[in-house]
């Protein structure tokens, strides 16, 4: 019996499981429906633009020509068109003043009445254009009525205008629609600059721009809109750029250093997070406005800190250079989570913030301490890329480094210093430069990385420091002779002390390193130094070059049997 139990209890658990699966089975059905369906409005129940599932747009040549730049271009030619009509109704008198703005108004509440009919009758491509018209030729009514016909005052029309942005704004929002809340923005932008009396008022316009700024980012949480993403901080950047043009000079440093930074940081924001989350990962459209936001926003922000206080140049942007890198290092982890690796966009923030790092530091420092601090980032580069495992970064440090050390050896060798030889400036940049080189080096070694790389990393170490004591002995002897023969004492000697170091450690590499160089050393003797030194310099030479050989043959004489692996 309690099997027959048990079986009847597994019936009915089975016939439960396959009730509660078609249950869920249902849902999904009811609620893939309901996502397909178009947005309605809950003042007039009409449907508005809002794109099905299976038709929303795609990078198809046919729906955007089609559908999209057909139906823009047409519109635009509609808004012409009535430009046209209305200027040439007006030259003839057909209305009076009042009348033609009435004309205005109607026909823009029309076309925004027909294009809410379309997208009822699931026009819901060519709706949003057609919307966007009838908000233009309202905009052009309203305007017209101020500036030309004194019909409104300037308070009145600002309200008129600013409604007229936000009701776009707001259609856009329950509509989804891209286009209508790019021409509401517009609206929203060119309402200060249309209406503006010539006074700097820039604590208002500043403010204003913020508040829309701020509906801007809000959307930008819902909405994957990417053409938004530059469309909205090009224009912040355009007024930005034409008031500073003009009136910088007449305002304060405070508020707008303050909207040029704060909104760099929340641009980039938007871009980093909002756009990455919704997206899953970044598309070269947000690299490219991040690039955009970066140029933009640091050179305003650079020319309103020259302009006040110069002094304080390298700290701004110093400070900017940290911004891309720390939102990447955000935005990572956010991907890491749904298992992305945005490993373009770190390469690019890195990119972006050595660049503002490497400007920061030549505002502040010049000649051998600029060398000297591009390489300390270099290195500190480097070293954070074996430690972190990632060959992009190290790549980005390789950059910095040829940077860093084109500089050294084609700019600083001609550079005059304070100090004996040895003992200055210039001398201690190769040092460090050297002695960095040689701790990445090491450093690598750790993580097994590609052997061709960390083996040039050790030569650049060695030749780093071997040019900067040729430089010193260039600006030591003043005798041209004697500056020749310098030349080769100095190879001579890291060779010999290259050579001792290969063999207490048993490295095979170095042994070869000063190998090579002892051969430079002869090739110069025999080829050069011969040719080109007085009498008495040669022998000094040749007693020099003969007595070093020698001694450096009995070495490795007396070495022979640890060498060859002799007992």
């Amino acid at each position: 019996p309690d099997k027959e139990e048990i079986e009847k209890l597994k019936i009915r658990v089975s016939n439960l499981e396959k009730e509660v699966d078609s249950i869920k089975s249902e849902i999904e059905k009811l609620e893939g429906k309901k996502k397909n369906k178009l947005f309605k409005l809950p003042i007039s129940n009409l449907e508005i633009f809002q794109l099905k599932n299976s038709e929303k747009f795609n990078w198809s040549f046919e729906k955007l020509a089609g559908g999209n730049l057909f139906g823009f271009i047409g519109f635009s030619a509609l808004i012409l068109a009535f430009i046209w009509f209305l200027k040439y109704a007006f030259d003839n008198y057909w209305v009076n003043e009042s009348g033609r703005i009435g004309i205005g108004l109607f026909s823009g509440f029309s076309i925004l009445l027909f294009s809410l009919y379309l997208s009822k009758k699931k026009f819901t491509i060519i709706s949003p254009s057609m919307f966007g018209t009838g908000i233009s030729v309202l905009y052009i009514s309203i305007f017209s009525g101020y500036l030309y016909y004194d019909l409104f005052q300037i308070e009145e029309t600002f309200v008129y205008l600013i409604t007229l942005s936000l009701f776009s704004i707001y259609i856009s929002y329950l509509a989804h629609s891209q286009i209508i809340f790019i021409f509401g923005m517009l609206g929203g932008f060119l309402n200060p600059l249309l209406l503006s009396t010539g006074e700097n008022s820039y604590k208002f316009l500043f403010t204003y721009l913020s508040i829309v700024n701020v509906i801007y980012l809000f959307l930008s949480r819902k909405f994957l809109w990417r053409f938004s993403g530059l469309f909205v901080p090009v224009f912040n950047l355009i007024i930005l750029t034409y008031w500073s043009n003009q009136n910088l000079k007449e305002s304060s440093f405070l508020v707008p250093f303050s909207f040029s930074t704060i909104w760099f940081l929340l641009f980039q924001f938007r871009e980093y997070i909002f756009q990455i989350q919704l997206a899953k990962k970044p598309d070269n459209f947000t690299i490219f406005s991040i690039l955009v936001i970066s140029i933009g926003f640091v050179s305003n922000s650079y020319i309103i800190t020259n302009n006040f206080y110069p002094s304080l140049v390298p700290i701004v942007i110093l400070t900017y250079s940290f911004i891309p890198i720390s939102l990447t290092s955000i935005s990572e982890k956010y991907i890491e989570i749904i298992n992305e690796k945005p490993s373009f966009l770190a390469g690019f923030s890195l990119i972006i913030s050595s660049s503002l790092l490497l400007i920061a530091i030549n505002e502040i420092a010049s000649g051998a301490w600029l060398s000297i601090s591009i390489i300390i980032i270099a290195g500190g580069l480097s070293y954070t890329a074996s430690y972190s495992n990632k060959q992009l970064l190290l790549y980005l440090s390789l950059i910095i480094w040829i940077f860093g050390l084109g500089y050294l050896i084609f700019g600083l060798r001609r550079e005059e210093t304070i100090g004996i030889v040895i003992f200055n400036t210039r001398f201690f940049a190769y040092l460090i430069s050297s002695a960095i080189l040689y701790f990445t080096y090491k450093n690598l070694q750790k993580f097994k990385p590609d052997y061709l790389l960390t083996m040039l990393i050790a030569i650049t170490s060695i030749t780093i420091l071997i040019y900067g004591t040729l430089v010193e002995n260039y600006y030591l002897i003043d005798h041209k002779h004697y500056r020749i023969l310098g030349y080769s004492i100095v190879l001579g000697i890291y060779a010999g002390v290259i050579l001792y170091r290969g063999i207490s450690t048993s490295s095979i590499a170095l042994r070869k390193g000063a190998v090579f160089l002892f051969f430079c050393v002869i090739c110069k003797f025999y080829l050069y130094d011969i040719l080109k030194m007085s009498p008495v310099v040669k022998i000094i030479a040749g007693f020099i070059f003969g007595v070093g050989l020698v001694a450096t043959g009995m070495y490795y004489e007396k070495f022979r049997s640890k060498l060859l692996g002799e007992e």
